[in-house]
């Protein structure tokens, strides 16, 4: 199941008290998703310091915001199932 869809079914569990419906929802997780693109402050720091803490030195704010961007990109790309 692809992020795009898990957000599409805890959108409609929410709004419908099940996830039967979740294909209702794509667009409101879609929209989520792009609410949340580009990081705020808070998620930069965290980022970059999981970099640093796992490259094992120093990390590049513009970057962590690439990958970050990379990995949103890569769900709203992605086609729910049939």
């Amino acid at each position: 199941m692809s992020p795009l869809e898990k957000m599409a079914r805890a959108i409609a569990t929410v709004g419908d008290g099940n996830d039967e419906g979740w294909r209702n929802y794509l667009p409101e997780a879609r929209a989520a998703l792009l609410a949340i693109r580009e990081p705020d402050e808070g998620m930069q720091n965290a980022g970059v310091e999981a970099a640093s803490n796992i490259f094992g030195g120093w990390a590049d704010e513009g970057q962590v915001i690439a990958y970050h961007h990379a990995m949103i990109d890569a769900i709203l790309n992605q086609e729910p199932r049939p």
